[in-house]
């Protein structure tokens, strides 16, 4: 199809395509569900079909305009309520997930242990490189480029974080710590692609995606732990306080921080039947 041929209705069909679950449920339409995602891509088109029109590549409108066009066929951002949970495995299951996880000795299956251990956003993992990564310290200092609040973070790493970073083999062909096997970073489906597997397989029983695993963590750290909220949030990268408040934080609370992740990962370790007989001990 020509530029020039791509109308509103084209732009439209982009906008609202199904989104599915790793299970192939219907969640609904792209605009709907992942409101965010569908604003960038629209704000993408209407570049592109600015300078094609700018360099008299098309004539006419711009398909892709929210004022006056889109706006007219779908509803506003700010009146779409409705806030999709990424379904996760509860915290009680996971230390079972574990140990199905690590039967795969894929890389794709490594670096899913990771994100779990880490709590942190998979573009983040995917996106890892041994430079980031201090063994001394047992730190992991994401950029800015590779967080979601473009802000750096550090994210203190467990022993058994640390284990498991050791047991890989860089790769001398690329600096990310899990690449793909053209020697880019992993694509955002594959993980979900893995999971989608032990669903099929019956190695998971829940409708979980990689993302609910920082649901997973922040659901344990608040009924299982007494650490406080602040932290909590700063563990899982997100930004807390208002403007001042960060303005005014001269610390990202990292050792306390450390001591949290260590009792997650020790957790982690744990099967379901350990975990019910410590709730349960009669």
């Amino acid at each position: 199809m020509l530029v020039e041929d791509i109308s509103m209705r084209n732009i439209l069909d982009v906008l609202t395509q199904d989104v599915k679950s790793v299970t192939g449920e219907k969640l609904g339409d792209l605009w709907r569900v992942k409101t965010p995602t569908a604003q960038r891509l629209q704000g993408r088109l209407k570049t592109v079909f600015d300078y094609c029109i700018v360099n008299q590549c098309r004539l006419g409108m711009n398909p892709a305009s929210w004022d006056g066009f889109l706006d007219t066929q779908l509803p506003s951002p700010s009146k779409i309520q409705t806030k999709n949970h990424h379904p996760a495995v509860p915290y009680i299951n996971v230390g079972d997930f574990m140990l199905q996880l690590r039967k795969n000795k894929s890389i794709s299956a490594k670096a899913l242990e990771f994100l779990i251990h880490t709590a942190v956003r998979s573009g983040s993992v995917r996106e890892a490189e041994w430079s980031e990564i201090d063994f001394e310290s047992k730190v992991w200092n994401i950029p800015a480029a590779h967080t979601k609040t473009k802000k750096e973070h550090r994210v203190p790493l467990s022993n058994q974080t640390i284990k498991l970073l050791k047991s890989l083999t860089p790769d001398e062909e690329s600096n990310l710590i899990f690449p793909s096997p053209n020697k880019k970073a992993l694509s955002d489906m594959a993980l979900s692609e893995l999971m989608r597997g032990m669903i099929e397989r019956g190695e998971l029983k829940e409708k979980a995606v990689p993302h609910g695993f920082r649901s997973t963590f922040r659901d344990w750290a608040a009924e299982q732990t007494n650490y406080a909220e602040e932290l909590r949030k700063v563990a899982s990268g997100h930004a807390v306080g208002d403007a001042v408040q960060q303005a005014y934080q001269r610390t990202d609370l990292l050792e306390k921080r450390r001591k949290l992740m260590a009792e997650w990962a020790n957790f982690l370790d744990k099967p379901s039947v350990i975990q019910s007989s410590k709730k349960n001990p009669n």
